[in-house]
Formats: structure tokens, C-alpha cells, sequence
């Protein structure tokens, strides 16, 4: 498995290197959020809740990886329910609240509740479920690569990366006959 999950990867990174790369076969990624207010950590430091949601969705949608899990003319719908950041914002550590950082700690792992639907081009479902994704190893991971570490969402993005690999990768149940 982690052979197929490494090739997958190793894939996915040429391809978002523009080598393979074709509008056409990737999947639209949707996402919806319910009722983001009631989120238990959903907020970048020194920008705003609504910010922090619209810059979550853009870069959900322009991920290389669920783009091409989801595969040509298919959609994956996915609709957030609660969202918990790695971390926390001590706001004690800057000069002013605006000033604020998050602080890293296994203690705090990220967390993501959603459903998922992934649809083909018709509009039926191939695959859908409830998820609710934790990593309580964020402490000893070394996994992130450097482009992605500037990234207010890198722990979350891999979160999910991680399980897009282990849900569509191989599963006969997504791949549909022609």
C-alpha cells in the first residue's frame, strides 16, 4: 500500500510540475461549508473568519491532487461540518492581537469533519461518506515539503491529500467502465 500511495505521489507531484498536466482530466472540486461560524479553529492570524474560509476554498479547489484523484469530467463535492486547525493563536505572543502567531504543538493536531461525494459526469454518485480526519502524529512529522511549509493551511491540505490517496487510489468502486 505505502508503494502504491508513494507512486501516487510521486505522480501527482510531476504532474503538478506541468509534465502529464491537462485541464481535461482533472475532476472540479466544489466545497461547502456549514455553518462555518460554529467552527472550532477556522482562522488565519490577522485576517478575518471570512478571509480565512476564502482562502481554505482556493486553495481546496486548485489542489493538484484531489484534482486529479477525482478524474476527468467527475466532481467531488465536499461540505465541511467542522474544521479545527493544527495548533493554536496565542495571542500573548505578538505586540498586538493583530500581531498574534499559531503555535504548533501535537496537542493541538488538526482536524476536519466533511462529507464527500464524488460525482461523474452525469451527476451520479460514485462514491460518497462521512469523514472525520485527525493526526495526532503532527509533532513527528517530517513529511511536508518545502514550498507547502508557507502555507497557513500545509497540515490541513495534507490531512487531506492523505486521505483522497487512501480513499480513490486503486478502488475499484471509482473507476467506472467505458
Amino acid at each position: 500500500m505505502k508503494t502504491i500511495i508513494h507512486a501516487t505521489r510521486q505522480l501527482l507531484l510531476l504532474t503538478s510540475m506541468g509534465f502529464f498536466a491537462s485541464p481535461f482530466l482533472t475532476a472540479e472540486i466544489v466545497t461547502n461549508y456549514q455553518s462555518p461560524e460554529k467552527f472550532t479553529d477556522f482562522k488565519v492570524t490577522s485576517i478575518t473568519k471570512k478571509s480565512t474560509q476564502r482562502i481554505f476554498d482556493r486553495e481546496i479547489k486548485r489542489n493538484r491532487v484531489l484534482q486529479l484523484i477525482g478524474g476527468e469530467g467527475r466532481t467531488l463535492e465536499l461540505n465541511f461540518t467542522d474544521i479545527d486547525m493544527a495548533g493554536y493563536i496565542d495571542p500573548f505572543v505578538g505586540r498586538f492581537p493583530s500581531n498574534s502567531i499559531r503555535i504548533i504543538k501535537s496537542t493541538f493536531p488538526p482536524r476536519l469533519e466533511f462529507t464527500y461525494a464524488l460525482k461523474n459526469a452525469e451527476g451520479t454518485s460514485i462514491a460518497m461518506g462521512e469523514v472525520n480526519l485527525s493526526d495526532i502524529g503532527l509533532s513527528t512529522k517530517n513529511s511536508l515539503r518545502g514550498y507547502r511549509q508557507t502555507n497557513s493551511f500545509s497540515f490541513e491540505l495534507e490531512l487531506i491529500e492523505n486521505w483522497a490517496i487512501k480513499t480513490f487510489s486503486g478502488n475499484e468502486e471509482t473507476e467506472e467502465q467505458s
